[in-house]
C-alpha cells in the first residue's frame, strides 16, 4: 500500500506540475520552456501509462485526469502508442467493469468515477485515440444520469465543499458529468439538462 501512495503522490505531483507549466505558458509573457514542457509531459505520460501495471488497478486521477491532461497538450496519437496505453482505452471502453476494480477510490465515489473516466474517454475519442461507439456513451449517460439529484448537480463532496486541488468539488463534477451529457445525440436528455 505504500508504493501506491507513493506512486499515487508522484503522479499527483506530476499532474500538478504539468499543469502549472501549461497555464503559465499560456497566461505569462515568459512562456514557459518547451524542454520543460516536454520533460513534464513524459513525467506525465510514463507515469500514467505505468500506473495500472504497477497497481494492479486503474486510477480516475492517474488514469482519468492525467489522460485529459497529456492530450489537452499533445494531440498527436503516436505519442499514446504501446501496449500501456491500448491497456488503458480498452479499460474507457468497460464501464461496466469500472467499479469492480480494486482501488479504494472508486467505493468513495462511484458517480466520481463515471465523469473522470467518462470524460477522459471523451478526450481519447477527439483525440482520435478512440472510436465513437453508442453503446458505450450511453452506459456511461445512464449511470451519470441515476446520480443526478434532484436539485440537478452531481454531488460528489459535503454541501459546502468546493473542491480542491486534488478533489473535485459539486460545481466542477456537474460541469464534467453535463459535458458527457451534452454529447447524447437527440432530445433523450433534454429534460434532464434543464434540470
Amino acid at each position: 500500500m505504500d508504493t501506491a501512495f507513493r506512486l499515487l503522490g508522484r503522479t499527483a505531483t506530476g499532474l500538478a506540475v504539468f499543469c502549472l507549466l501549461c497555464t503559465t505558458s499560456a497566461s505569462s509573457s515568459t512562456p514557459v520552456s518547451d524542454s520543460a514542457m516536454r520533460r513534464a509531459f513524459n513525467y506525465l505520460l510514463d507515469e500514467s501509462s505505468n500506473w495500472s501495471g504497477e497497481n494492479n488497478c486503474f486510477s480516475c486521477h492517474n488514469n482519468g485526469d492525467a489522460v485529459r491532461a497529456l492530450l489537452a497538450y499533445q494531440q498527436e496519437p503516436h505519442t499514446f502508442a504501446g501496449s500501456s496505453w491500448r491497456k488503458l482505452l480498452k479499460w474507457f471502453d468497460q464501464p461496466g467493469e469500472w467499479l469492480k476494480s480494486p482501488s479504494d477510490e472508486f467505493g468513495e465515489s462511484p458517480i466520481l468515477t463515471f465523469i473522470q473516466f467518462g470524460t477522459a474517454r471523451l478526450a481519447a475519442q477527439s483525440g482520435g485515440l478512440m472510436a465513437k461507439n453508442r453503446v458505450i456513451e450511453s452506459a456511461i449517460q445512464e449511470e451519470l444520469l441515476k446520480s443526478q439529484s434532484p436539485e440537478g448537480y452531481w454531488k460528489v463532496e459535503p454541501e459546502g465543499h468546493i473542491g480542491s486541488p486534488g478533489t473535485y468539488g459539486n460545481a466542477l463534477a456537474s460541469f464534467q458529468a453535463i459535458s458527457i451529457l451534452g454529447t447524447k445525440q437527440g432530445k433523450k436528455f433534454e429534460a434532464d439538462l434543464e434540470r
